[in-house]
């Protein structure tokens, strides 16, 4: 009775974690399955809509106010303060160019792939959760690209990998 106590009236569940550190957890799972529907459909093109759906999935119930749509404020980098971010409005145009360039056949595929992660970092659409969508931008690409069989299970509840590289 004392964890229901400490849940209303703190919201703080257990392990002494809060509701928003759940909900994000979870919201991060679903994420990463909507990822794997994503990349094992053959012939996938990343878009600006699957970036934001993302990014919607990423804070559903959380911060619904800031999900599915691209930053309109300046943010800077917590670990880089050095950092120049693009202004808000310039985001849709560079977020533009960002989709076409990852979906376009560069020979070197690896440099492409470190392209598409600096750019989109760099570019820094979102308030909050570009980290983690960008890791999933990343793991797409690795999979269409340089892991040619990804094969995922989901045996007693965890993710199993194995990876053939091409």
């Amino acid at each position: 009775m004392d964890e229901v106590k400490v849940l209303i009236e703190n919201g703080i569940t257990v392990g002494w974690k809060t509701l928003t550190e759940l909900k994000e957890t979870k919201n991060y799972a679903d994420l990463v399955e909507m990822m794997f529907d994503f990349v094992n459909k053959k012939d996938f093109i990343l878009t600006e809509d699957f970036i934001l759906d993302l990014h919607y999935k990423l804070f559903f119930d959380i911060l619904e106010d800031n999900a599915w749509k691209y930053r309109k404020i300046p943010v800077v980098i917590s670990w880089d303060e050095l950092s120049i971010l693009p202004n808000p409005s310039e985001i849709w145009n560079l977020m533009k160019k960002f989709v076409k360039y990852a979906n376009s056949g560069q020979k070197n595929k690896l440099e492409q792939i470190a392209k598409i992660h600096y750019d989109f970092v760099k570019i820094h659409p979102f308030v909050d959760g570009n980290g983690r969508v960008e890791i999933v931008n990343e793991f797409i690409f690795n999979k269409k690209w340089i892991f040619a069989n990804c094969i995922s299970c989901n045996c007693k509840n965890r993710l199993y990998l194995k990876f053939k590289i091409r």
